[in-house]
């Protein structure tokens, strides 16, 4: 479990804890909630390879990882918060 901090359509960073090894394949679903002030929450699903690990010293968790998307990521569901 971990936080997203970038986020692009070729893939995305979070910083987490424990990191997956350099090269694993990983399947992740992202929480959005902070786009826009409409309520709407999105769930983005990503595969791909962890591209690397950093060092993470500014954030609480200390680590993080980017993963290598294996294709163009976009909203796979939409839902209002209450």
């Amino acid at each position: 479990m971990g936080r997203s901090r970038d986020i692009s359509e070729h893939g995305v960073f979070v910083l987490a804890e424990q990191c997956p090894p350099k090269g694993d394949k990983v399947e992740l679903t992202v929480l959005i909630d902070e786009v826009t002030q409409t309520g709407e929450v999105f769930h983005v699903h990503i595969k791909g390879n962890v591209l690397r690990i950093d060092e993470v010293m500014s954030e609480r968790e200390g680590y993080g990882f980017a993963v290598l998307s294996d294709e163009a990521i976009s909203d796979t569901n939409t839902r209002q918060l209450h």
